[in-house]
């Protein structure tokens, strides 16, 4: 599975030195670390672009206006194709998280109460010093929230379900995403909302071994709706 460069997410001239289509290279991917690539971000969501090639510059902006639009500070809609400008993307961005899950492990009544999720902020972050918040905790670029101590489910209990956010402090983007835990080998998702994934949907996490007491394959989710690459433990 891919790993999202944290680098590419966020496009600010002043940070990135220059906004534009791709600005060190001919080859767009996930290691490609340039702060300032219009298709960088692009190739988050979607990797049928991974080559420079000519692209009209209202197919770009559309692009935007639909994976990006409003919630990641893009505010050129997908009726408006005049004036398209490189500083119609200043500011904007994907914000995403990588998410591992652990089940509450077993016992007589079901008291352990031990089930977790560990949120890792991804994307957006164009200096290594970004600042990010799950709900009102503070995460430096690089580090991680738990919510520990959950109650999975088991023995006819419901799972302790819950909405969460993820904000990048410097920019304002912000999305949330809600979490149902499981209980020994049963399952664990992320129920996607009208700021990420498909609302409503549901995003099994995914384990190498019939042990879901242990940590979880990752999950990677963005704000908006995915592109051609999928959201949870199937992103590629």
């Amino acid at each position: 599975m891919p790993t999202p460069n944290t680098q590419i997410g966020n496009l600010n001239k002043a940070a990135g030195g220059g906004i534009s289509i791709n600005a060190s290279n001919g080859t767009v991917n996930d290691g490609v670390s340039n702060r300032g690539s219009v298709y960088g971000v692009r190739y988050i969501k979607d990797d049928s672009t991974s080559t420079l090639q000519n692209i009209d510059s209202a197919s770009l902006k559309n692009w935007f206006a639909e994976y990006v639009g409003l919630i990641g500070n893009f505010n050129k809609p997908i009726d408006d194709n005049t004036n398209i400008s490189w500083g119609a993307y200043n500011n904007s961005g994907l914000l995403g998280v990588k998410l591992i899950a652990k089940n509450e492990t077993p016992v007589k009544y079901s008291t352990n109460n031990n089930a977790s999720l560990t949120v890792t902020p991804i994307c957006g972050d164009v200096t290594g010093t970004s600042i990010y918040k799950i709900d009102n905790n503070v995460i430096n670029a690089g580090g991680s929230y738990t919510f520990g101590s959950l109650n999975g489910g088991g023995s006819g209990q419901n799972p302790q379900t819950f909405t969460f956010s993820i904000t990048n402090v410097s920019n304002g983007i912000t999305f949330s995403l809600r979490f149902t835990p499981g209980y020994d080998g049963g399952g664990a998702y992320i129920t996607g909302t009208s700021t990420s994934g498909n609302a409503g949907n549901i995003y099994p996490f995914d384990w190498t071994t019939s042990d879901h007491t242990v940590n979880s394959l990752p999950s990677y989710f963005f704000l908006g709706r995915p592109g051609n690459r999928p959201y949870g433990s199937s992103y590629n």
